[in-house]
């Protein structure tokens, strides 16, 4: 080997390595790479499957379905599913080592062959049926059977691999998040509606696989998303005996039952479809079939099948593959959640929110079907622009077989009834698009990307997005008829894509009349109804988009409803919006509101200057103070800040927290801000509100109280783990290890993502504020350690130490305040989290850096002390162990108890936060 080769070997984990990268890929999918690699310990090649940096930094989510597929493997073993050797991070780079399986995937043996043998059909489907009959015993579905997911060793025996997006029963986040998830071609009819997995959906597409290698095609396919989906719902499966007339009767009737719509009419068990694929070789005549005098031997002569089935006789329904399933029996999802994402083999996987499947609609019937069904197809076409569908709008009335504006005669209460209310951690967006008589297709289709642009934005490419947009069975509706759809709704907003000649109007209403007649603005709906109105005009849709102004009005209806964390989340989603706003052409005072709304993160001091002449124009109205107010606190201009809070608290409503929390957070007088919060809780007891008091609390020692605040919060379902993670801080403190370790089992299952809280600080509160800089930091920092991405939290520490070394911005986290006599505790505890990362990461040295400067400032740390003593043990440092134990000692039962753990060694800094999730499990 030359020297120049080794520069390209990269090792992992130690033991494997990829020699060359640029030439030892096996495959590149939308979430991987997968390459041929090297054992070193036995020279045997592997493949290593990577996921891609690019894709866990824009979904984190995903390293949750890269990982379930490790652990689904593991369990697993069985000679026909792929075997896992070893799962590795490194950095930002996740591993899974795979035995190499050297003759490629069924669908590379499909698309070369086309149609393949009875007998090797026979072969692969009984091995096949062997797995999945071992997975499914295991408890676990596959959910994504497919020829690209079995590969195919050199004696031709199948492999069955890709178990990343498989429901297990030891561990279904996943599934509890409430996805159909699959690819769509291969997805049964229930999955489609929203049903819960189980084994049936496997055998639906083990029963398309056994069609697609018999005939070489999928017998739902098509040039849409649109047909693929309508043909799934209501169609018969095409007969298979136009593209293959020598099947015997028996495995047609076998894939007959397979692929019944009904799940509870489809055969019951993969152990009992494996014993008819055995019936079927035993009964079938060799020499008419030419199949391999070994397979029918192996099992003519077994002494019992090996699927241990009830009974030998096939009893489906004999005439459905000739009768189709009425489109009334499955229904569409409504709503437009669909997320497309590409596996390693390129095949787009289709996520969809289950919960808000529509279960046995009835009322609009076929025509509707259609419709959504097509909006359906827009949404999965957009996949990075490599789907193979062709996405339209909606037609206009006479293509859609008479589709009227009225909803074929349906009154306004009988359309709204087809809108779903969604859940209670959701903001539901009302979306209607009308097209004139007029309306070309080709003007529809240059309209078309500012509609999947808005549906994208917020369903599928900001994850922390909780924005639910819903379609209306309506097409050709003008504003006022919308208007009415919309307060026949439960919609928090309203958006109207009108299509006129060769113009694209866009107008937003937010204030459903319903809910602000409940709201403290009862009294003043129709000026709210005017502040939370806008419209926009789209002249270059390929760049332009409205959802800055769909997060504007979103922006009023938190502010109106007092919803301070949605209100700072609205910001947040912002954040992550590239396109150019589209023209603004509504005017008044709200104008001026929405370009300071797009002006708010990029240039806030330019914000304010476009929310000024708002309060010119309308100086009554107290939602503009409140906007300002915000824009000088994210610049920490306190004194305005503060001015334009109090003037919105006098003027507005009585009960009305907003201005309430924008002054508790601006003001720098002791004591003030836990008043003003005590008054927002009296009127509104809200969990963000109650977070926020407990962390005043907090540091003022008064654990009691900040504990009560905690478990309020978390009681009132928290939207990010800020409360969680405060929480295990303050039973740390008060040396309750117990309750330290519910919070952390809490936040694992309620609130694992690690980035929201900070994102969401960052984007209302900007860099300003050395305080909270160093809160978002510990909270998503505490987020990524319980998740065991410890390379993340290290990562932090070049910023810190430049905020650390200019002391003067930092002395109020720093010291001790003699003058208020607070304790800055969240200080000690970012030294903290620092001090386990890097004792995680076996940085030990590093770890007693940070860990030793906490203590100076916050000497009677629990959690300080505690991890002190892991790093100090490691480096051999005895007597600084002896010195935290000392201070720990009779803290409580139960910090004493830990430390006898800790000193038997079974709790290290590598698994010092699985102890404590353990615990709060128990």
């Amino acid at each position: 080997m030359q020297a120049g080769q080794y520069n390209m070997a990269k090792q992992i984990g130690g033991r494997f390595t990829i020699q060359d990268e640029a030439h030892d890929v096996l495959g590149v999918g939308g979430m991987g790479t997968v390459y041929r690699g090297v054992d070193t310990l036995t020279q045997d090649a592997v493949a290593i499957k990577e996921l891609k940096i690019e894709v866990l930094h824009g979904n984190p989510e995903i390293l949750e379905r890269f990982e379930r597929e490790a652990d689904a493997l593991r369990v697993l073993n069985h000679p026909n599913i792929v075997k896992v050797l070893s799962s590795t991070a490194e950095s930002d780079h996740h591993y899974i080592v795979m035995e190499y399986v050297s003759g490629g995937s069924l669908r590379d043996l499909i698309e070369a062959q086309g149609k393949l043998s009875i007998e090797r059909v026979l072969e692969v489907s009984l091995d096949l049926a062997d797995a999945l009959t071992r997975a499914h015993r295991l408890k676990i579905i596959h959910r994504d059977i497919k020829p690209a997911n079995v590969m195919l060793a050199e004696d031709g025996t199948p492999r069955l691999t890709d178990f990343g997006v498989a429901r297990i029963d030891q561990k279904t986040r996943m599934t509890e998040t409430g996805m159909v998830v699959g690819t769509l071609s291969y997805l049964s009819p229930e999955a489609l509606d929203g049903s819960k997995p189980d084994e049936r959906q496997d055998i639906w597409a083990f029963g398309i696989l056994l069609y697609e290698m018999l005939t070489g095609t999928r017998p739902y396919d098509g040039d849409t998303a649109s047909a693929v989906i309508t043909g799934i719902l209501t169609k018969p499966v095409p007969d298979i005996t136009e593209f293959r007339p020598d099947i015997p009767q028996e495995l047609i009737r076998l894939i007959n039952w397979m692929l019944e719509k009904d799940p509870d009419k489809r055969i019951s068990s993969v152990r009992r479809v494996g014993t008819e694929i055995e019936n079927i070789i035993r009964g079938v005549d060799s020499d008419e079939y030419n199949l391999d005098s070994d397979l029918v031997n192996e099992v003519k002569l077994a002494d019992q099948s090996r699927f241990e089935s009830d009974s030998d006789e096939i009893t489906p329904n004999q005439n459905a593959l000739n009768s189709a399933t009425p489109a009334t029996k499955y229904g569409i999802p409504q709503h437009t959640g669909v997320k497309v994402i590409q596996d390693e083999s390129g095949e787009d996987m289709i996520l969809m929110p289950a919960r808000v499947a529509i279960k046995g609609r009835k009322a609009i019937g076929a025509l509707f079907l259609i419709l959504v069904v097509t909006i359906i197809g827009l949404i999965i076409a957009l996949n990075d622009g490599d789907a193979d569908e062709t996405a339209n709008l909606p037609a206009n009335p006479t293509d859609t077989n008479g589709l009227m504006r009225d909803g074929m005669g349906l009154s306004i209460e009988q359309i709204a009834s087809e809108i779903e209310p969604v859940d209670d951690d959701e903001v539901s967006v009302l979306l209607i698009l009308s097209t004139g008589d007029d309306v070309t297709e080709e003007v529809r289709d240059k309209y078309q990307p500012v509609v999947v642009d808005a549906l994208d934005t917020f369903q599928r490419n900001i994850p922390f997005s909780n924005i639910h947009m819903s379609l209306a069975p309506v097409v050709d509706i003008k504003y006022p008829e919308a208007l009415q759809v919309f307060e026949a709704t439960t919609a928090d907003v309203l958006v109207l894509f009108e299509i006129n000649g060769d113009a694209m109007k866009v107008t937003i209403q937010g204030g459903n009349q319903s809910k602000l007649e409940q709201s403290l603005f009862a009294q003043d709906i129709d000026d709210m109804r005017r502040t939370m109105f806008v419209e926009v005009e789209v002249n270059d849709p390929d760049t332009e988009t409205v959802t800055p102004y769909i997060l504007g009005v979103l922006g009023l209806v938190h502010t109106v409803e007092g919803d301070v964390f949605e209100l700072m989340r609205t910001f947040a989603i912002l954040e992550e919006i590239e396109r150019t706003p589209a023209t603004l052409i509504s005017g008044g005072a709200s104008q001026h509101y929405f370009n300071y709304f797009n002006l708010f993160l990029s240039d806030t001091p330019a914000a304010i200057e476009a929310i000024t002449p708002a309060i010119e124009l309308d100086g009554g109205n107290p939602i503009w103070y409140a906007m300002r107010s915000a824009a000088y606190m994210r610049l920490d201009e306190n004194t305005p800040a503060i001015t334009d809070a109090t003037t919105a608290r006098r003027i507005g409503p009585q009960g009305w927290a907003i201005p309430l929390v924008l002054e508790a957070a601006s003001t720098e007088v002791y004591g003030i801000e836990i008043d003003l919060l005590n008054t927002a809780i009296d009127v509104q007891d809200d969990w963000f509100i109650r977070y926020l008091r407990s962390t005043f609390r907090y540091s003022t020692n008064d654990l009691e109280g900040a504990w009560e605040d905690i478990t309020a919060s978390i009681a009132a379902n928290p939207q990010a783990n800020y409360p969680y993670v405060t929480g295990f801080l303050i039973a740390m403190r008060d040396g309750r290890i117990h309750d330290a370790g519910q919070m952390l089992a809490d936040m694992v299952r309620d609130e694992p993502n690690p980035t929201l809280g900070n994102r969401v600080y960052r984007a209302m509160f900007g860099d300003n504020n050395p305080d909270i800089v160093l809160s978002g930091m510990l909270y998503q920092g505490y987020g990524y350690i319980v998740l065991g991405q410890y390379e993340q939290v290290t990562a932090f520490a070049p910023q810190l130490t430049s905020m650390i070394a200019d002391f003067d911005n930092l002395n109020i986290m720093l010291e001790l305040d003699s003058e208020t006599n607070t304790h800055r505790y969240f200080a000690g505890d970012v030294f903290s989290m620092m001090g386990l990362a890097f004792c995680a990461t076996a940085d030990y040295e590093t770890s007693l850096e940070w860990l030793n400067q906490g203590i100076m400032i916050d000497s009677s740390s629990v959690l300080l002390r505690f991890i002190r003593t892991g790093a100090a043990t490691e480096l051999n440092m005895e007597d600084l162990v002896q010195e935290d134990v000392a201070v720990l000692l009779g803290k409580s039962d139960e910090v004493d108890q830990l430390l006898r753990v800790a000193q038997n060694k079974e709790i290290t800094c590598q698994d010092f936060f699985d102890h404590f999730v353990s615990l709060g499990d128990a």
